[in-house]
C-alpha cells in the first residue's frame, strides 16, 4: 500500500505516514539509501505481522518499507526501487530452482543459507529441482518473505560463514554462491554497496577459500532497480570491498550481475545478465 515516508528514524526503522495514520516501518537494508529514504518521499508498505516469525517477539513496527520511487519517467509514471534485501534471495532462489540461468541449469539440488566451513555441510534444508516449482515461490511487493532455511541451534564448531546458496548436480563441482542486492545507481552504473560492509568482504574471501577447496563460487549482484545498465563496486564508500572484490575475482570467483523490472505489483528477474566492471 502507498505511504509518504517522514523520515528515518534509525538504521533499520522508517517513520511513515499510511493514509492519514503515522506509523513505524522496518527497513530490510542496512545501506544509507539516501536518494531513497528522505522526507516526503513516496514508498510501498506492506503490513507486517504482529510478532516476528523468527523469534515469535511482538514487533515494535507496524509495516515493511518494500518500495521507494525515484523519479517520474518521460512518460509520467513512477520508477520503484525495492528497498528490501530479501527480495534479491528469494528472486534469484526461484530462477535456480527453475533453471532459467545458463550457468547453473545442470545443478539439480538448491540448499539456501548454507553454513559454509571446514567440510560440514550437514545442516540447511535441499531443495530438489525437479517439480519444485512452488518450493521457492516467486515474490511480489504484496507477498511476505519468510526466511530461508531453517533456524538453526547455536553449536561449538569452527567459525562459518552463512553464504546464500549450495548447489549441487551429477558431475558437477558444488558451487556456492552470495547474492548482493543493488539499489544505489549513478548515472547507470549499479553501486555496491552503498554503506561500508566489513561482512561482504568476508563472504568474499570465504568464497576464494571456497575455490581452493574445490567448488565453483560465485558473487551475484542483483540490480533492484530498471535504470542499472552496469554494476561496480563503490571504491569511493568501501575501498576495502572493491579491492576484495577484484582479488576474489582474480582467485576464481565468478562474478554475475542482473536486474530486476520492479513494480508494486511485482519484481521480475532478468536472466539475460548485466555486465560487472571494476575498472
Amino acid at each position: 500500500m502507498p505511504a509518504t515516508i517522514i523520515r528515518r528514524r534509525d538504521r533499520f526503522t522508517a517513520v511513515v505516514k499510511v493514509g492519514e495514520t503515522e506509523a513505524l516501518a522496518h527497513i530490510a537494508d542496512s545501506g544509507r539509501l539516501k536518494e531513497l529514504v528522505y522526507p516526503g518521499n513516496l514508498g510501498m508498505v506492506r503490513k507486517a505481522p504482529s510478532r516476528s516469525p523468527i523469534s515469535r517477539t511482538t514487533r515494535a513496527t507496524s509495516y515493511d518499507l518494500v518500495l521507494a520511487s525515484v523519479a517520474l519517467t518521460v512518460d509520467g509514471e513512477r520508477s520503484w526501487v525495492s528497498v528490501d534485501t530479501r527480495y534479491p534471495n528469494k528472486v534469484f532462489g526461484f530462477a535456480l530452482v527453475n533453471r532459467i540461468i545458463p550457468e547453473f541449469a545442470g545443478y539439480t539440488e538448491v540448499r539456501p543459507e548454507f553454513s559454509y566451513g571446514h567440510g560440514d555441510d550437514s545442516e540447511g534444508e535441499t531443495v530438489s529441482v525437479q517439480g519444485a516449482h512452488s518450493e521457492i515461490a516467486a515474490p511480489t511487493p504484496e507477498s511476505g518473505v519468510p526466511p530461508a532455511g531453517n533456524a538453526l541451534a547455536k553449536k561449538k564448531r569452527s567459525p562459518k560463514s552463512r553464504l546464500d546458496f549450495l548447489l549441487r548436480g551429477d558431475g558437477l563441482p558444488p558451487a556456492l554462491i552470495e547474492v548482493k542486492s543493488v539499489s544505489l545507481c549513478v548515472e547507470g552504473r549499479g553501486l555496491f554497496p552503498d554503506a561500508p560492509t566489513v561482512r561482504g568482504a568476508r563472504h568474499l574471501r570465504e568464497l576464494m577459500r571456497a575455490v581452493r577447496e574445490g567448488y565453483r563460487a560465485h558473487a551475484v549482484f542483483i540490480a533492484q532497480r530498471s535504470d542499472i545498465k552496469t554494476i561496480s563496486p563503490n571504491k569511493e564508500t568501501d575501498p576495502d570491498f572493491a579491492t576484495t572484490l577484484k582479488e576474489a575475482q582474480d582467485n576464481g570467483v565468478r562474478l554475475l550481475g542482473f536486474s530486476c523490472s520492479v513494480s508494486p505489483e511485482e519484481i521480475l528477474f532478468d536472466p539475460s545478465g548485466l555486465p560487472v566492471l571494476l575498472d
